[in-house]
């Protein structure tokens, strides 16, 4: 809806353009800005002033110069920032502001790319899945669960997986159910993991640090714990997709879990996934996705 101002006069600008159009939009700004031949300045500052938008015109080099028109304030622009390297043909380039950070993002038609500050590193996940968040609610159940739960989920490659929690309040409500499921007791070789054998097969839990359920004992002693702030991983879509599909029955009846409702709508999505690759910290994030 803050863009609406601008669409008389977004394809005009559309047409006229000497390379790419830039737009930004947000609570109190929106605009367009491009390089046009000085020839067309005037019709496009007419457009401009008979909506009655903001307008600015800038030289550049030899018969062009950099238009921009704008509903809203212009000190609500963004901060000049590195230039990112021109799209190249079927790729597109946008400026974005997510939770107060500004991210450099390009679609091209096998995938997504995101940068923002001093882009980290990518994890190295090979064949395998592993997520770390202080909100994996929110990433295998698209928000829809209004608590953000903080944890880990490793998918190896031969479909094996676990999960573990941050939020070990959690841990009391959880052994309860699992007590449940059947028959209880300790794992060979290791009095801290406790085994079940129960109607979705034999799971593994253990409780420190913090509560973890896995499918073999070695999954789940790779479970990585959450540290505050930690948002990294390396996503398979097809994987997960399989792993939540299979687990559906189970999260179901667990505390604190997607409903299967939930879950089987996170699958849906994520076999929409080819890979996906993230690593968030406080100097900068960086993203890789394809599709």
């Amino acid at each position: 809806s803050g863009a609406q101002p601008l669409e008389p006069i977004a394809l005009s600008l559309a047409r006229t353009a000497r390379g790419p159009v830039v737009a930004w939009w947000g609570a109190s700004s929106s605009g367009l800005t491009a390089r046009v031949a000085r020839t067309d300045v005037a019709g496009l500052r007419q457009v401009a002033a008979l909506r009655a938008l903001g307008w600015r015109e800038e030289g550049g080099e030899g018969d062009l110069a950099r238009v921009s028109v704008f509903d809203g304030a212009l000190a609500a622009w963004p901060p000049r920032i590195a230039p990112s390297p021109p799209p190249s043909g079927g790729s597109c380039s946008a400026l974005l502001r997510v939770r107060g950070r500004w991210w450099r993002v390009r679609l091209m038609r096998t995938g997504l790319t995101a940068r923002s500050g001093v882009p980290p590193a990518l994890p190295e996940c090979a064949e395998e899945t592993l997520i770390v968040s202080t909100d994996l609610s929110f990433l295998l159940a698209r928000g829809a669960i209004p608590a953000a739960i903080p944890g880990t989920l490793l998918v190896a490659a031969d479909g094996g997986w676990g999960v573990r929690l941050g939020d070990t309040t959690s841990t009391t409500s959880l052994e309860r159910v699992l007590r449940a499921l059947g028959e209880r007791r300790d794992a060979n070789g290791d009095p801290s993991v406790q085994e079940w054998r129960s109607p979705f097969g034999t799971l593994f839990l253990s409780t420190e640090p913090g509560v973890g359920v896995a499918t073999r004992p070695e999954v789940l002693a790779r479970l990585p714990m959450v540290n505050h702030g930690s948002e990294w991983g390396c996503l398979q879509g097809e994987a997960v997709a399989r792993a939540l599909t299979g687990a559906a029955e189970m999260l179901d009846r667990l505390p604190g879990m997607p409903s299967r409702q939930q879950v089987t709508l996170a699958a849906h999505s994520l076999r929409q996934v080819g890979a996906c690759s993230w690593r968030i910290d406080q100097t900068g994030g960086q993203l890789e996705l394809r599709w």
